[in-house]
């Protein structure tokens, strides 16, 4: 009885990751991750208005030095939209898995608790088989005696 309480609890509680999970890969993260992309974009854009407007070679080194880390960062914030779309499969298909075995185990407690039952009442059995053996042969007993 206790198991299906806990059972229901770890089940809300795991929807509840999941779904949570589900909102922050699905939402929020390409949100952040075209905001991060724009961001990139315009500081490439600036630096190059740097690079061709100063007249210092110190600027302008460090703003191509800017413009290749920015060039770096994009592309892989790039590579790394197929590891969200990647995430999503494996989220759905775990969730899949963990459905199934939640499942499986259901049944599995369903079948122990009809087995236990079965037990016990062939256990009654035996013992009404017993006792009813045993005042057989006391009466049997009895009658040999008289």
């Amino acid at each position: 009885m206790f198991t299906t309480y806990i059972n229901r609890d770890v089940e809300y509680l795991e929807g509840t990751a999941y779904q949570e999970l589900k909102t922050l890969i699905q939402k929020r993260l390409p949100h952040t991750h075209l905001t991060c992309l724009m961001g990139i974009q315009e500081l490439i854009k600036n630096a190059w208005l740097m690079v061709s407007t100063t007249k210092s070679e110190s600027i302008k080194l460090q703003a191509l030095s800017l413009i290749e880390s920015c060039y770096e960062t994009k592309m892989n914030l790039m590579t790394d939209a197929g590891v969200i779309n990647s995430a999503l499969e494996t989220l759905d298909k775990s969730k899949d898995k963990l459905q199934k075995l939640q499942t499986k185990d259901s049944v599995e407690d369903i079948n122990q608790e009809s087995n236990a039952q079965h037990t016990d009442t062939e256990e009654e059995h035996k013992d009404d088989k017993s006792k009813a053996d045993n005042t057989i042969e006391e009466e049997r007993m009895t009658e040999e005696v008289s």
